[in-house]
C-alpha cells in the first residue's frame, strides 16, 4: 500500500512514498526544504488570518514555553472565564 505526497504543478514540491507494509519511506531530500518553506509560510499565514478574523491576537509560542501556561496568561490578561 503506497501513498504520495506531491505540490501541484510549477511549484517546488515534496515527493515522497510510503510503502506502510515495509515502514519504508523514499523521499527526494532536494525538494524538502522548498516544500516546508512554502508550505510553513501558507500555515502562518492562514492562522494569522484566521486570529484578525476573529479579532484575537497572532503570538508566536516559543517550542520551549509550556502552552498550558502560555494559555493561562492569554486568558487571564484577555478576562476569559471559560471556552
Amino acid at each position: 500500500m503506497s501513498a504520495g505526497v506531491a505540490g501541484t504543478k510549477g511549484e517546488d514540491a515534496l515527493h515522497m512514498t510510503v510503502d506502510v507494509r515495509r515502514g519504508e519511506t523514499e523521499i527526494d531530500c532536494s525538494s524538502v526544504k522548498p516544500f516546508l518553506l512554502t508550505n510553513a509560510e501558507r500555515v502562518k499565514a492562514h492562522a494569522v488570518a484566521l486570529a484578525r478574523n476573529h479579532g484575537r491576537p497572532f503570538e508566536y509560542l516559543s517550542p520551549k514555553l509550556r502552552k498550558e501556561d502560555a494559555v493561562r496568561r492569554i486568558a487571564e490578561r484577555d478576562g476569559i472565564v471559560e471556552g
